[in-house]
């Protein structure tokens, strides 16, 4: 896990925390996306961080309103 934590780093838009009971040992999710792996290492994990990076700037605010001019 090591290796995923380093890939994290000081990041402010990605995170990583430990969640038991997970059906893979590790679960990367973005918004409306989820790659469960059996390894940090595999190549896919990059993949995903990559192709869904420009997501993580269009996700919405949690403190934002979900109606048009509310």
């Amino acid at each position: 896990m090591q290796a995923l934590a380093d890939r994290v780093g000081d990041s402010t838009h990605l995170l990583m925390s430990p969640y038991p009971g997970l059906a893979s040992p590790v679960s990367l999710q973005a918004w409306g996306h989820r790659l469960a792996l059996d390894s940090p290492d595999d190549p896919r994990s990059e993949q995903f961080v990559r192709a869904l990076s420009d997501s993580l700037f269009l996700a919405p605010l949690p403190d934002a309103c979900c109606t048009e001019g509310g």
